[in-house]
């Protein structure tokens, strides 16, 4: 599964020890995000992380320059 860096950030931050306390959380926060990008980054790791089942590898997205 890939992240982008956006996403990655949200999920260091908000990182709780677990997947479904980290999804609990991000999904608690996600509405109060006041930038849209970010809201839509925030949306977009819960949509991610909720289809993730046990073994799955996860890595990290460079936009292009």
């Amino acid at each position: 599964m890939l992240f982008t860096v956006e996403e990655m950030e949200l999920i260091c931050i908000f990182h709780a020890g677990t997947l479904s306390e980290t999804l609990e959380t991000l999904r608690g926060v996600a509405p109060g995000i006041e930038f849209p990008a970010k809201k839509a980054a925030a949306e977009s790791a819960v949509g991610k992380l909720s289809g993730m089942s046990f073994g799955d590898t996860v890595s990290l997205a460079f936009d292009s320059e």
